[in-house]
């Protein structure tokens, strides 16, 4: 992947976790729970991705991130 190109996904990525934790903010106020513990997850799973386009380690079909 391009430089340039990897810079982009990245950004994409993080922007994604900050909305995720945005939205958890509002499950977390109206006591959703279960709701809370999936967005948790699936950010850390955005940001485990990014971690790995950055260093490189992402194939070229990734079915994970």
């Amino acid at each position: 992947m391009q430089r340039q190109s990897k810079d982009a996904v990245v950004r994409r990525l993080q922007f994604a976790a900050a909305e995720l934790e945005v939205v958890s903010g509002i499950a977390d106020s109206e006591g959703e729970t279960a709701l809370l513990a999936q967005l948790h997850a699936l950010t850390e799973r955005v940001r485990e991705c990014a971690s790995s386009v950055l260093n490189g380690s992402v194939g070229e079909n990734p079915t994970w991130c």
